[in-house]
């Protein structure tokens, strides 16, 4: 409440009449309704096994303490369709004469130590302070829109005005269905009407009457003084409806404090606060000043109780209603400090866990290209894993060879043109030898004719068949893997064919030097140009050399080889070397890794990595579990203190033991009463409207039907959608892998320590030979025992025959 110079405002909280307060420098309040002495307080009790007394608020009490000394009727109605039987000293429903609730009439004591503190209010004294600064009272904002609406061209008498806020009290507890408090609450106001009714209410003074009943009813715990707390604390959002109900008490109260008392005058407005002696005294020394009414001030802390007051008093797990067994007030107050100590450290705990674990996160992305795939693997090579659409390719898709043969192949020298040159350009054979390089070079040089074409057959024939071997592969295989794998491909395909060629090409060598085979043109010694050099191929001198003993008249075309050529060979290279290279100088390979991964084309591709410090991460997850760490510690925390300091109980003079049957139907209906009044939207303090309590009951039932239903669709979603969870195992056995490759073909993914091992590490061929091959026939002694036993060491055949 703000004051100005001239005057002072004290507050108290205690529930007591003003003039119990006052000293002898106070001026005496002497309306009418606030001379009554009220030493009785009415309880209700809120169950009916157990004592759990509840004060009727300070406006009930008033009215039923009317209705119970004016003794006109046994009964009175208040609000809630309740009705109170002052006779057999109960509550029950007016429509349900089964709800009924015991009621209580107590006599407070001398020292009113027995005084209820009110819920809604201050819990502990104001503590004193120095002076802060008041809002000065012309500018509170409700009685100055009011006096622009209402009262700044019209004509009004306080009695008006007394009127107005009474109708305005009765209209705010209809809509708030608190009928018979607004109606006691505007009695009393009709009852000091008449002390207005000659007095302008734009120029003069609020009678004293009216103003201390104002402020008396305002003091009052009902609805009537929160709905104007409410209007205080948000004046900006006030309605002209709630302007012209409400304001009209509140203009009277406001003037009333501010012009009606001088210096010395001091109007005491209490609040349900125990005070004693001594605080009494400190408030009639100090001169507080609080801005607008106190329970309304947007500073409570200028009102309230200090900081370390209300951390003493913080309490989580308070009773409803609210308990007065000390015992029960310890274990609560423990139970919150308990609660909260452990919140804070698991909340502590858990953001340093989340912030520190390294979470491993799957990702995967469809549909990569060459460079996309290039990008990830370079971040995730040890994790990525892209699965091959197509598990095999043809080594055709991605290796190309294109032989480059040696230039004899391409040259004259192995062309009819330059075999019928030498057959021309010799003289007759009866005049030459058999040995004669013009005799026998046709042949010599068909033969390496030969040669080249089988060379080029053998290898268009082997590049087919390697071409139409499969790659096989279920990952797509990252380019260093491949080109490696590639070129091993290409290497033993290149063994593969000289070693099949050398093989046939030596059959037939060795072939003919063992049969001794003599061709009909006597040319067997043509092949020697297979182990002579072909360093006259390049040489100008040698070829005109050569021929000058052809006697060649005619003129050549034929040229020798192109000695700048970039060859493999050197120019001393027998023919035998060369041949036995398929006469290839080079391979010309190439290997597209762009071809190798089009055909593969992988749909998706799946790729983990590990990180910690993640913010976002850390938040989501405090926020999913601390719903459920404070509904656990909520649970854990009052049993837990209860378990431990249980309250000593008197123990029973008799033990009535009832049986088996009737404990078991006792314990039927107690679960029962109790589901059928599972309330989780009670309000607090509980109303006695039957109809908000349907509403709640029936929002508790959908509440729990729909909290189910999430349940159950959320454990089915779960349950249905697929997962990613990546499982790595250090060094498998082989048992371990075939399990795991059986399980899991399509995502297992194992990283090779080497790229390349050699053959016999994991394979080992056992041939079995012909029995030929371990028979005496072929052993020495049986060859030395045909050569000394031939009858003719020319003619071998014969020794064989015969024997």
């Amino acid at each position: 409440m703000s004051c100005t110079s001239s005057a002072s405002v004290y507050v108290t909280n205690e529930t007591q009449p003003v003039h119990s307060l006052v000293e002898k420098n106070f001026c005496l309040l002497s309306a009418p309704v606030l001379q009554r002495s009220r030493n009785f307080q009415w309880y209700w009790n809120l169950t009916k096994d157990q004592e759990q007394w509840q004060k009727y608020t300070d406006v009930e009490n008033e009215f039923i303490e009317d209705a119970y000394n004016e003794k006109v009727t046994t009964e009175v109605e208040i609000d809630g369709n309740y009705i109170i039987d002052f006779e057999h000293l109960v509550q029950y429903k007016k429509k349900d004469l089964h709800k009924q609730f015991r009621i209580k009439r107590v006599q407070l004591d001398g020292n009113r130590t027995n005084v209820h503190l009110r819920q809604a209010r201050f819990a502990t004294p104001v503590m004193l302070a120095a002076a802060c600064t008041p809002l000065v009272l012309q500018k509170d904002p409700l009685p100055k829109q009011y006096w622009k609406l209402e009262l700044e061209n019209k004509i009004k008498t306080m009695a008006d005005l007394v009127e107005d806020a009474a109708l305005g009290i009765i209209k705010e507890g209809t809509a708030l269905g608190k009928v018979h408090e607004a109606r006691w609450l505007a009695k009393q106001l009709f009852t000091v009407k008449h002390f207005g009714n000659d007095v302008r209410a734009q120029y003069s003074r609020v009678p004293r009457e009216i103003g201390e009943t104002c402020v008396y009813l305002y003091t009052k715990e009902s609805f009537w003084y929160k709905s104007v707390n409410d209007l205080f604390r948000k004046p900006e959002a006030v309605t002209i409806d709630q302007l012209k109900t409400c304001a009209p008490f509140c203009h009277l109260m406001h003037w009333y404090l501010k012009k009606t008392y001088t210096t010395d005058s001091v109007t005491t407005v209490y609040r349900g606060l125990n005070l004693n002696d001594e605080q009494r005294q400190e408030f009639t020394k100090a001169n507080i000043k609080f801005t607008s009414f106190t329970s309304a001030t947007k500073t409570r802390g200028n009102a309230e109780h200090s900081v370390k007051q209300t951390i003493k008093c913080f309490n989580l797990f308070a009773s409803r209603p609210p308990t007065n067994d000390q015992h029960d007030q310890q274990n609560q107050l423990l139970s919150t400090r308990l609660f909260i100590i452990l919140f804070a450290c698991s909340l502590v705990t858990l953001v340093i866990y989340t912030l520190s674990v390294n979470r491993t996160q799957t990702i995967t992305v469809k549909s990569l290209t060459l460079n996309e795939y290039t990008k990830l693997l370079k971040q995730y090579s040890q994790t990525l894993n892209c699965p091959c659409t197509q598990i095999t390719i043809p080594y055709g898709q991605f290796i190309k060879l294109s032989p480059k043969y040696h230039q004899i192949c391409s040259s004259r020298f192995i062309m009819d043109q330059w075999f019928q040159f030498i057959i021309e350009s010799r003289p007759p054979i009866d005049q030459i030898l058999l040995s004669d390089f013009r005799y026998l070079g046709p042949y010599s040089f068909r033969l390496l004719n030969k040669f080249c074409k089988l060379s080029l057959e053998i290898v268009e024939n082997e590049l087919i068949t390697f071409y139409s071997q499969t790659y096989l592969s279920l990952l797509v295989t990252i380019n260093e893997t491949f080109q490696f794998q590639s070129q091993s491909l290409i290497k033993q395909f290149q063994s593969t064919i000289k070693n099949k060629f050398y093989e046939l090409l030596q059959l037939i060598v060795d072939r003919t030097l063992a049969k001794k085979l003599i061709s009909g043109l006597l040319t067997n010694d043509a092949i020697e140009i297979y182990y002579g050099e072909d360093e006259c191929f390049y040489s100008k001198q040698c070829f005109e050399q050569l021929l000058f003993y052809m006697n060649a008249t005619t003129a050549t075309n034929i040229t020798i080889l192109d000695s700048s050529v970039p060859s493999q060979y050197q120019s001393n290279t027998t023919v035998q070397d060369i041949v036995n290279q398929f006469m290839i100088e080079q391979w010309n390979p190439l290997v597209s890794y762009d071809s190798y991964y089009q055909q593969r084309h992988p749909q998706q591709c799946q790729y983990t990595y590990s990180e910690n410090f993640d913010y976002i991460y850390t938040i989501t997850t405090i926020l999913v579990l601390i719903g459920g760490l404070t509904t656990v510690l909520s649970l854990i925390m009052p049993i837990a203190v209860n378990l431990i300091r249980r309250k000593k109980m008197p123990l029973p003079t008799t033990v009535n033991v009832l049986p088996i049957r009737q404990r078991l139907i006792n314990f039927y209906e107690l679960v029962e009463e109790k589901i059928r009044k599972f309330n989780l939207f009670e309000p607090y303090p509980p109303h006695f409207n039957e109809e908000l309590r349907y509403y709640e009951l029936l929002s508790t039932r959908f509440y729990i039907l729909i909290l189910i239903l999430s349940l159950i669709i959320l454990v089915l979603y779960i349950s249905v959608i697929d997962h990613t969870q990546t499982v790595i195992i250090k060094s498998p056995t082989s048992k371990q892998y075939t399990l795991l490759y059986e399980q899991h073909s399509s995502t297992l993914l194992c990283r090779c320590k080497k790229l390349s091992i050699l053959y016999s590490k994991f394979l080992q061929l056992l041939p079995e030979r012909h029995e030929i091959c371990t028979s005496q026939y072929v052993t020495d002694k049986w060859i030395q025992h045909i050569l000394l036993n031939s009858a003719s060491k020319t003619e071998p055949r014969r020794v064989v025959k015969s024997a």
